[in-house]
């Protein structure tokens, strides 16, 4: 009988370890990045749930023919309620909490003391002052250089977008 080849033979100590040096460089250099997206993740998370929620809040005020409020709280936690609350129309119509993931994202409100958003049935925002103008999203755990900010802004008619201070003029998704 014919004794066949093996092309498999198996791989020396010196060359596992050459291996697992090089993931191991490997890893270390795409660490920081990672990190950084992630965090970056987490900023257009907060800012795409403080974007829906004001929709949701403003849809909720033509749907109930009534006069609802957007609530920004810590972090990017936030409630939808009804301003005078009714059968049809409860005090708390949605709220959304934050996790411990979230802790790092901050929010910086213009006016600074503003905290509320009220649309009127119409879906407009209506005239009450010192109400939120616009959000921005941030995050304590990145660079200034790293970090990919957002600002959601609500306008006078009750429009929301969100969009990027840092783009050039010009950009589509620039503020």
């Amino acid at each position: 009988m014919k004794k066949q080849k093996q092309f498999f033979n198996g791989f020396t100590m010196i060359e596992l370890m050459i291996v697992v040096a090089i993931l191991a460089i490997i890893a270390s250099i795409a660490f920081p990045s990672y990190r950084t997206y992630i965090e970056n993740s987490r900023i257009r998370n907060a800012a795409e749930s403080i974007q829906n929620g004001i929709q949701k809040a403003r849809t909720a005020a033509v749907q109930n023919n009534a006069r609802v409020s957007f609530t920004l709280g810590a972090n990017s936690a936030w409630t939808i309620g009804c301003t005078t609350a009714t059968a049809l129309c409860p005090a708390e119509i949605e709220k959304h909490e934050v996790g411990a993931t979230m802790d790092t994202v901050t929010t910086t409100k213009i006016p600074a003391a503003g905290t509320q958003i009220f649309f009127t049935n119409l879906g407009t925002r209506d005239a009450t002052a010192g109400q939120l103008t616009q959000i921005t999203i941030d995050n304590t755990k990145l660079a200034t250089a790293d970090s990919r900010e957002l600002n959601v802004t609500i306008g006078s008619g009750g429009n929301v977008r969100m969009c990027d201070p840092n783009l050039p003029t010009g950009n589509l998704r620039a503020c």
